[in-house]
């Protein structure tokens, strides 16, 4: 660091908003490139947001459910600012999720691009709502890192860069959905985004460590997701059943 030049690395990393977005910036245009490099555009499609046809992506289903091989192509950066946007507007965190066509789910480097543009945008939020935002930008984050999809060799990079985050916003999580347990003494009928997203990083901390061939690890972790379900809700809970389903079977398969 101090042999490269202290004062222009640390100029840069100030400029994109601190250590944390500077990193994640560079996620970013990582997944942007990945994505752009393994898309293959047929002719006449063109970007649905602002209908140019340059360095295009698809990472969803709308080539299956709009059934045309043209339709669902967007530029990362269009995505992104129509992201951002809705964010701004009140909307729920869905841009940053799913397609704006088909309305599946974001996947591989798409995903991945829009979680690190995410976080790059609320990363210096750590007060601001007690951290909300920046929390579940991160938490989008260590998610996107879990289910890359590319050569083994990334997927295993993504792997180990996901489960320190996910950890740590599990955690968080686990903290909140405590506090509100003890304050309402039980579940609503409808889930808290706590207990959304305890939910979802559990299986994606027991996804990473599949990666990484931590069998034992990720079946202790398929075990605690059942029996967290099972606290918070009960054994006969869909959630519990699932989850006791999904361990069942990797205890099958392993």
């Amino acid at each position: 660091h101090w042999l490269a030049g202290h004062k222009k690395k640390c100029k840069k990393i100030t400029n994109a908003g601190g250590a944390e977005a500077h990193h994640a910036s560079k996620i970013l245009a990582k997944a942007t490139a990945a994505a752009e490099e393994k898309t293959k555009v047929p002719v006449g499609a063109k970007c649905y947001l602002c209908g140019k046809g340059e360095n295009i992506v698809r990472d969803c289903l709308c080539e299956y459910r709009q059934k045309t091989r043209t339709k669902g192509f967007a530029h990362v950066a269009c995505l992104i600012r129509r992201a951002h946007n809705g964010n701004q507007r009140g909307e729920s965190w869905e841009r940053y999720l799913k397609c704006g066509l088909c309305e599946s789910l974001f996947y591989g480097q798409v995903r991945l691009a829009l979680a690190a543009a995410s976080y790059v945008k609320f990363s210096s939020e750590a007060e601001e709502r007690g951290g909300y935002c920046q929390t579940r930008a991160l938490s989008l984050l260590g998610r996107a890192l879990a289910y890359t999809d590319g050569s083994q060799v990334q997927r295993v990079e993504d792997a180990k860069a996901a489960l320190p985050i996910l950890e740590s916003c599990l955690a968080t999580y686990l903290e909140q959905n405590a506090t509100y347990l003890k304050r309402y003494g039980a579940q609503p009928a409808a889930p808290t985004i706590a207990y959304v997203e305890v939910a979802h990083l559990y299986r994606s901390i027991a996804n990473a460590l599949e990666t990484l061939e931590r069998v034992d690890d990720m079946l202790a972790v398929r075990r605690e997701t059942y029996l967290w379900h099972a606290e918070n809700y009960g054994a006969d809970h869909v959630d519990a059943h699932d989850s006791a389903s999904a361990f069942a079977q990797e205890l099958v398969e392993k």
